[in-house]
């Protein structure tokens, strides 16, 4: 028995391991982005079998096959500057949970002009890369934890995936059908592309029909402007005009509800700090159950029976619908949170 609830990160595991506290990662992985984007086909089969917590060595383990990377545009050449950056923006959305790990055994070459003879390899997000981008990206993953979290506690309770290939949520869509996995959802709402050249600026992504006739896609980072489902945007850039900051596309349908956090240093959830809301309105209404108070460390109390770890969190579920003016007030919807209620999960 622990006073803390247990994490494992194992290299092996069967069906639903996550929900047990334990995580897979890809091994030993090459610090190339080809061995990256094979990474990412796995985590879609990792899925597939009841496998959330599957991530990577982010920037690869093995930095010294680096060089002989395949996922090149024509006449670019490997960097590992670009490699990790572009690797870190991935890692950012699709791993759980997200660690930079390389193997420093091996030596690297120095320098020129330095005066050892062996160097190790950078690893810090502070020292290798662009670091503005890397900034950026880890920013964008602590702001969504509340959103992660959700996604956490609704694959604990009804098994549900947090990260999914398209065709989980849209069977029907026949494009969707015949791609081959270069774009995941997280959760039901976000929609992210997944793309990783060396020398590559720009990719092209396909928004899912969407069932509702008013429905839409919204750019996660410019949210202004609707997209309409069933179309390919193509050219989208993966550098955001202005700052030339790296980040990866991603799309969030109406009706999207995302908890948020304005507080980069906090925890859990709701410790210490605030939990807001980014509502994306639909005419539709939709509804999403999220965790306000858990401090992702402490357990409860033990099960007499099981001898199980006991868990307590607060939720609620918040809903929104926006169908037009309710008033004379101007009124065209709401938003609604339920009052937070306690629960104790083994």
């Amino acid at each position: 028995r622990t006073v803390q609830r247990p994490f494992m990160l194992s290299r092996a595991g069967t069906l639903g391991i996550h929900r047990f506290g334990a995580a897979m990662w890809s091994g030993d992985i090459a610090s190339r982005l080809d061995a990256l984007a094979m990474h990412m086909q796995a985590q879609a089969n990792m899925v597939t079998v009841g496998i959330d917590y599957y991530g990577t060595d982010t920037g690869g383990f093995k930095r010294w096959f680096l060089p002989n990377d395949t996922a090149t545009v024509k006449d670019a050449r490997p960097s590992e500057d670009e490699m990790f950056s572009k690797w870190l923006a991935a890692s950012v959305w699709f791993d759980i949970p997200l660690r930079v790990h390389t193997s420093n055994i091996r030596q690297n070459k120095c320098p020129s002009g330095h005066s050892r003879r062996g160097c190790t390899y950078r690893i810090s997000p502070a020292e290798i890369g662009w670091i503005d981008s890397n900034r950026f990206n880890i920013r964008q993953r602590y702001e969504l934890v509340p959103y992660f979290y959700a996604l956490a506690h609704r694959a604990f309770q009804h098994g549900l995936p947090v990260i999914a290939p398209l065709w989980y949520y849209f069977p029907a869509d026949m494009t969707v059908r015949l791609m081959a996995g270069s774009q995941k959802m997280v959760g039901p709402d976000i929609m992210v592309a997944f793309a990783a050249r060396h020398g590559q600026t720009h990719t092209d992504v396909y928004l899912p029909d969407l069932p509702q006739a008013d429905s839409h896609w919204h750019s996660y980072h410019h949210p202004h402007t609707p997209f309409a489902g069933g179309q390919w945007l193509r050219n989208v850039s993966l550098f955001r005009a202005g700052d030339g900051v790296y980040t990866l596309p991603a799309y969030v349908r109406s009706g999207a509800i995302l908890p948020m956090t304005l507080d980069q240093q906090q925890g859990g959830v709701g410790e210490g700090g605030s939990v807001s809301l980014r509502v994306f309105a639909s005419r539709e209404g939709s509804e999403f159950e999220m965790v306000v108070a858990d401090d992702g460390r402490s357990v409860d109390h033990y099960d007499t029976d099981t001898n199980r770890p006991v868990y307590r969190t607060l939720r609620a579920v918040v809903s929104q619908r926006f169908d037009g003016p309710t008033g004379g007030d101007g009124t065209v919807g709401q938003i609604t949170i339920t009052p937070a209620t306690a629960d104790r999960h083994a």
